[in-house]
């Protein structure tokens, strides 16, 4: 008995062009674009605040501009000296938080990089059933499977369910073959995913290029192979003893190994969904924004001291 498996094109390297924004994804980039924009108008308020409940004198609301604030942040934030000259407590304790903010989004950041640009990373491959139907609905791979056969029944005679919802994006023309070779071949292509019994799908792979494809870590469908004789036949019986022995004695695995295994499969580069390097996401360092909330309250809580001595 075998399963069923997906055959695919092999993963290829993912382009490096933007490799710099690689580290982050695109939420952190934007949480970090907004934390930095809101950076400076939070001075400038706690700057106001500051002079109109702790000071005697009337003036400016702050010493430095909107614009300045928001530059310095961003100094502070590429890694830059701090421009401003801050005496006083609670704002001290803002800046300092956002310096602590910076050095650790600076720290993952180099990191990172450092790590994609040295390790490479690959296309997310097919490696299951629910990853095809995802892929399938984006548009970005399709099923092909060989006509008439149990496997194509399967997703053919579904009414419901994972097998249906697949089959619902099968091509008429493109997504059946007559033969399992071309089934192999087609899976060599882009955008191709080729439903086939293992057994039968690892010995075309030899044929054609075992390093072109991807085999996916998940199976279904288990199928069973056998001999089929005339009704009655004296030969059946003794087909089976020796079908039995040889199994038992495990022949039939050494021989089915020696023929696919002749190669060293130690350089068949086998790829997870989860390998590789991923950008960080917004619930890894989550840690860096919270500093920031914490940095507020902190400074309010200082304010209302120093708020409370200027009123003795």
């Amino acid at each position: 008995i075998e399963s069923t498996t997906l055959i695919s094109r092999a993963p290829e390297e993912t382009n490096r062009s933007f490799a710099v924004f690689r580290p982050f994804s695109s939420v952190v980039w934007l949480g970090l674009i907004i934390l930095t924009l809101l950076m400076g108008p939070t001075l400038y308020v706690a700057f106001w605040i500051r002079r109109k409940f702790l000071c005697s004198n009337t003036g400016k609301a702050s010493p430095y501009s909107l614009a300045d604030l928001s530059f310095n942040m961003y100094r502070s934030l590429m890694g830059y000296n701090n421009l401003l000259k801050v005496t006083q407590s609670s704002i001290r304790l803002l800046l300092i938080v956002w310096y602590i903010i910076a050095k650790v989004f600076q720290s993952l950041y180099s990191g990172t990089l450092t790590a994609h640009l040295v390790k490479p990373t690959f296309q997310d491959p097919i490696n299951s059933l629910e990853e095809l139907l995802t892929a399938a609905r984006k548009k970005r791979f399709m099923p092909v499977v060989q006509k008439e056969t149990s496997i194509y029944f399967l997703f053919e005679q579904s009414s419901s369910g994972l097998f249906h919802n697949i089959w619902k994006h099968h091509h008429r023309k493109n997504s059946l073959v007559d033969t399992v070779e071309e089934c192999i071949q087609t899976a060599a292509s882009p955008r191709i995913v080729c439903l086939e019994a293992k057994l039968a799908a690892e010995i075309h792979m030899m044929r054609f290029g075992r390093h072109q494809y991807h085999v996916a870590t998940d199976n279904f469908y288990p199928q069973g192979y056998g001999i089929a004789f005339p009704k009655g036949s004296p030969y059946t019986a003794v087909f089976d003893h020796a079908v039995l022995r040889m199994t038992e004695a495990g022949l039939i695995t050494k021989w089915k190994n020696d023929q696919l295994f002749m190669q060293d499969n130690s350089k068949i580069k086998r790829i997870s969904s989860k390998d590789g390097l991923q950008s960080l996401n917004l619930l890894q360092i989550q840690g860096g924004f919270f500093l920031y909330g914490i940095g507020i309250v902190i400074s309010i809580l200082v304010f209302l001291v120093e708020y409370c001595n200027f009123s003795k």
